[in-house]
């Protein structure tokens, strides 16, 4: 599955969000608004308490092998602060979760190591290009 550049963005905010501020900030309240709006902000029952969006963020992050830099990425990279809500309606936000599920199921296992200082990775990086911001160094099968 390959995310636009809009879900990637998106999908970028919100899981810095999820390790930055405990899921608090402007994608999770979009999340809420379009997708979950029973949902409380926070407690029992709120978006912090939910694994529903995973299959969907799991996509940024399908054949990293680093996780160093996954570290760096999701708790030190810059918070985007102001996602856009990327898809058109609920309905296809669902049809996009339901891909990323059944791509999840199917997915095949990377090993996860550490990165080896003093070598660098030349291997394509992750990147949110609807932000411009700098690329994080995510090793990549």
């Amino acid at each position: 599955m390959k995310l636009t550049a809009d879900e990637t963005c998106f999908l970028t905010a919100l899981v810095r969000e999820q390790n930055q501020s405990g899921c608090r900030g402007p994608a999770h309240d979009l999340l809420r608004q379009h997708a979950y709006p029973d949902s409380p902000p926070k407690g029992p029952g709120s978006l912090s308490f939910s694994y529903d969006a995973v299959p969907l963020t799991a996509m940024l992050f399908q054949t990293v092998t680093d996780l160093d830099a996954l570290d760096e990425f999701l708790r030190r990279g810059a918070r985007v602060d102001a996602p856009a809500w990327p898809w058109a309606s609920v309905e296809q936000y669902r049809v996009r979760l339901e891909e990323a599920r059944a791509e999840w199921t199917n997915r095949r296992p990377l090993s996860m190591e550490p990165r080896r200082q003093g070598t660098e990775d030349k291997r394509p990086s992750i990147s949110s290009p609807a932000t411009k911001q700098p690329q994080t160094n995510l090793n990549r099968t």
